[in-house]
C-alpha cells in the first residue's frame, strides 16, 4: 500500500509540474540596480522640457539571450496597473551599437516613480522576466 500511495504521489506530481510548465507561466524577479548590472542592463534617463524620456540597454547574452519582449508598466502609485504596452526594441541614441538592445518611454516626471520596465526571455515552456522599478535606478529630485 505505501508503494502505491508514494507512486501515485509520485506522478501527481509530475502531472502538476509538466502542467504548470505547458502552461508557458513567466517566473518574474524584481532587479535593484547592482543585480541588473550584473546582467548587463543600464537605465539611463534626459529631461526635455515637458517629458522624460527613459531607456535600458542590454546585449542579448547570458540570461537575457533569449530576450522576447519588454514592457511598460505604469501603476497608481497603490500597485494598480493604469498602462501597459509592449515595447519595440530600437535605437535611442544616434549611432548605437547594433548588438545593444534598447527599449524606451517618455512620460512627464511626476509619473517616474509608478513606472516600470518588465524585460521578458522567454522559452517554449516557460521563461523569466525581470521588474526593474524606475524609482529604484534614477534619481527622481532632480
Amino acid at each position: 500500500m505505501k508503494a502505491f500511495v508514494s507512486t501515485t504521489a509520485i506522478v501527481l506530481l509530475l502531472i502538476l509540474a509538466t502542467t504548470a510548465m505547458s502552461r508557458g507561466e513567466i517566473l518574474l524577479a524584481i532587479l535593484d540596480k547592482a543585480n541588473a548590472e550584473e546582467l548587463g542592463i543600464t537605465m539611463k534617463s534626459k529631461a526635455g522640457k515637458e517629458s522624460v524620456k527613459v531607456w535600458l540597454e542590454f546585449k542579448k547574452e547570458g540570461a537575457l539571450k533569449e530576450f522576447n519582449y519588454a514592457e511598460f508598466r505604469m501603476n497608481d502609485g497603490k500597485g494598480n496597473f493604469l498602462v501597459t504596452a509592449m515595447l519595440k526594441p530600437h535605437p535611442v541614441v544616434h549611432g548605437q551599437s547594433k548588438d545593444l538592445v534598447s527599449v524606451a518611454f517618455t512620460t512627464t516626471a511626476e509619473h517616474l516613480a509608478n513606472c516600470s520596465f518588465t524585460v521578458v526571455n522567454h522559452a517554449v515552456l516557460g521563461g523569466d522576466g525581470y521588474i526593474l522599478n524606475v524609482a529604484d535606478f534614477l534619481d527622481l529630485k532632480d
